[in-house]
């Protein structure tokens, strides 16, 4: 039995034995909207079940204690290459592009910044939970996965209790699982997701991404892989960021945007941003600098078409910069902060 919920003479309510569990990391108004849609989508198709919001953020919007039976509050979010530096992270995580000066060939090269150990650490906490409140079925679910999934838990709760499958997943590339939408026995989530807690229990898969890192966890299990969810597309549902046009604060730099490598670095004694188009069409890219008072400076405009770069050189008095793909706002840093900075390997 489980924890119970209301009992008299008349009823007697119990938890379910499935959980939703949604993971977020919602720190924009944009993002706590789509967290807002899927809570509202859940409670209309689902009349009995538990749902935990799993976050990095500290919950100050009344709102969602609405919908949730369950927070799960981690504090620790160690990102690589921000927050966590091994020879793991600087050799598997990092994005590289080319320049040519004069008769010399530049590889400008950034590590990039990666959430899996840190989201993992969240389904990790919120499993651990689940298990203990004796949850028998879990479905896993990003905050930022289209709605038209919900409707599809249904065939994995069948394929679980029915089926007895251990674990429900749809294709990520080759060889990966789709970790923004899954479920799983509890019992096989526990085997798996819950004894990989340091960062050298993650690190030991020695895999490129959460999705094939947790492919790897669950092998050994019964496994009912669905394909691809869409014919035409790599990931499950995602991603609904298209009215994200503006950015307030200044963020991390991730250098690969929208297929679009931004890496600042210095040669020679000058900063250079160097942009180069990884996309097989055109973009027309803006950088935008700023000074320290948010004043504009200049700017400088290219349709970079497929696989072409071009370069920037920041004036003297630039501390910010603003980047636009076709007109839209995609990044917005801070070009003191040297974390943002690559390097560069010269070929002859």
């Amino acid at each position: 039995m489980r924890q119970i919920i209301e009992k008299n003479e008349k009823r007697e309510k119990i938890f379910p034995e499935r959980a939703v569990i949604v993971n977020g990391h919602c720190n924009e108004f944009h993002k706590k909207i789509m967290l807002i849609e899927l809570f509202e989508q859940l409670r209309e198709y689902f009349k009995d079940i538990l749902i935990f919001y799993a976050t990095h953020l500290p919950i100050r919007d009344k709102e969602i204690y609405d919908y949730v039976d369950y927070i799960v509050y981690n504090k620790n979010n160690p990102i690589f290459n921000k927050d966590v530096f091994t020879r793991f992270s600087r050799d598997i995580y990092w994005w590289n592009t080319w320049a040519y000066k004069g008769d010399k060939n530049l590889r400008i090269m950034k590590n990039m910044l990666y959430h899996g150990y840190a989201h993992h650490m969240l389904l990790n906490d919120a499993t651990a939970i689940a298990n203990n409140q004796r949850i028998e079925y879990l479905h896993y679910v990003n905050y930022d996965v289209r709605l038209d999934i919900v409707h599809t838990l249904e065939e994995h709760y069948s394929l679980m209790k029915i089926g007895d499958f251990d674990l429900v997943t749809y294709q990520y590339f080759e060889d990966g699982m789709g970790t923004e939408f899954f479920s799983a026995k509890t019992s096989a989530a526990v085997d798996c997701i819950c004894p990989v807690i340091s960062l050298e229990d993650y690190e030991k898969f020695n895999a490129k991404s959460l999705e094939t890192t947790y492919r790897m966890m669950f092998d050994g299990k019964k496994v009912k892989n669905l394909g691809y969810f869409r014919p035409d597309e790599y990931n499950v549902g995602r991603l609904r960021f298209d009215f994200r046009d503006k950015f307030d604060t200044v963020i991390p730099l991730n250098a690969n945007i929208d297929g679009v490598i931004i890496i600042p670095y210095e040669y020679e004694g000058k900063t250079r941003i160097n942009l180069s188009n990884n996309n097989e069409e055109s973009v027309g890219v803006l950088v935008v600098q700023y000074d320290c008072d948010n004043e504009k400076i200049t700017d400088d405009f290219c349709p970079l078409g497929p696989h072409q770069w071009f370069e920037v050189l920041p004036t003297e008095k630039t501390r910010y910069i603003k980047v636009f793909f076709d007109e839209k706002e995609k990044t917005y840093f801070n070009l003191d902060d040297k974390k943002n900075f690559g390097t560069y390997k010269i070929f002859q």
